[in-house]
């Protein structure tokens, strides 16, 4: 369905970064069990930083507690030159 869909965007190693903020959006947007499970599974170490990144910012809009839990280790594990700001804005704005 649509969620798959989008999902599949953020698994794009191409895909604009404009391309996959929409995508997470649209996965916040949709919510439920499914869009969660995707973002948090979009969130793990197997990804790269920038889809890391703004999964854990799209779970942390579905399910704070998941997404601190994401962020925090995402967070510990970034390179050098990877921007969070996005992330701890996210952050930020569910306080």
């Amino acid at each position: 369905g649509a969620r798959e869909a989008v999902a599949k965007l953020l698994n794009t190693d191409d895909a604009p970064e404009a391309l996959r903020r929409g995508a997470v959006d649209a996965l916040v947007k949709l919510g439920g069990p499914a869009s969660r499970d995707s973002l948090d599974a979009l969130a793990g170490s197997d990804r790269p930083a920038a889809v890391r990144l703004l999964a854990a910012a799209g779970l942390a809009a579905l399910d704070p507690e998941a997404g601190s839990a994401r962020a925090a280790a995402l967070l510990a594990d970034l390179k050098d030159g990877a921007d969070p700001s996005g992330l701890v804005q996210a952050l930020v704005q569910r306080q």
